[in-house]
Formats: C-alpha cells, sequence, structure tokens
C-alpha cells in the first residue's frame, strides 16, 4: 500500500485521504513513540481533540479567510469535484 500512495503522491503532487482507522492506528503508534522519548507523563493529542466541537461555518469564517480561491481551484480535488461545487452553489 505504500508504494500506491508514493505513486499517487508523485503524480499529483497530494497524498490519498488516509481511513480513520489508519489514522487512529497511526496515532497511538506516534503517541508511543513520543511518550518513550520524552516520558510516560507527555501530553500528547490528536488533531480531532483540538477540531471535534469546531462548527463548519466558524471554521470557514476564521480559517476560511487565508485560503487563496485561485490555489484551491488549481488543487486536483477541486478539479475533480467542480461541478458538485457548482451544484451547492
Amino acid at each position: 500500500m505504500l508504494q500506491e500512495e508514493l505513486e499517487t503522491l508523485e503524480a499529483t503532487g497530494e497524498r490519498e485521504k488516509a481511513d480513520i482507522k489508519v489514522i487512529e492506528s497511526n496515532f497511538v503508534k506516534i503517541k508511543a513513540q513520543m511518550q518513550k522519548l520524552f516520558g510516560k507523563d507527555t501530553l500528547v493529542v490528536n488533531n480531532y481533540d483540538w477540531f471535534k466541537d469546531y462548527k463548519y461555518i466558524d471554521f470557514l469564517r476564521d480559517v476560511g479567510k487565508y485560503v487563496n480561491v485561485s490555489y484551491m481551484i488549481n488543487k486536483d480535488l477541486v478539479k475533480k469535484t467542480n461541478g458538485y461545487w457548482y451544484f451547492l452553489c
């Protein structure tokens, strides 16, 4: 699977979206490594813990203002879903 991810990254310049189970597994492994390096009392948090209660509209207001629209339009994912975005507007 790693080889497929590398090929996708080389072809598109973007990583594939990871499955939630893979993300959770990676977090557990990273947490164990950090606690081994810095001690068992080290607090390691997942990004999800920071953003789970963050509402979509709040995110667009607070973070979206920093996103360059022309940069987003040129991204492969946006190009693939362009018709979908028009449907929403």
